[in-house]
C-alpha cells in the first residue's frame, strides 16, 4: 500500500526495512517469546551491574542532571 509512495519519495530501502519486520513479526504469531528473551538478556548485566533491585531512585538522586 506505501510501496509506491516511498519509492517516489526515495524511501524504498526504508520500506523494505519496514515490510521485512513486519513479515518476520507476523510469523512469529505474537512476540511474548521473544520479548521475553529480551528482558532475560538485559537484566541479566543490569542485575551484576546494579544488583537485584536495579537503580533505587535514591542512587539516581546523586546523578548530576539539568535544573
Amino acid at each position: 500500500m506505501m510501496r509506491c509512495p516511498a519509492l517516489l519519495a526515495g524511501l524504498g530501502q526504508l520500506q523494505d526495512f519496514l515490510e521485512y519486520g513486519f513479515d518476520a513479526f507476523a510469523s512469529m504469531r505474537g512476540a511474548k517469546r521473544f520479548l521475553a528473551a529480551i528482558d532475560q538478556r538485559e537484566s541479566a548485566p543490569n542485575k551484576a551491574l546494579f544488583g537485584a533491585t536495579g537503580v533505587t531512585h535514591a542512587a539516581l538522586s546523586v546523578l548530576p542532571h539539568d535544573p
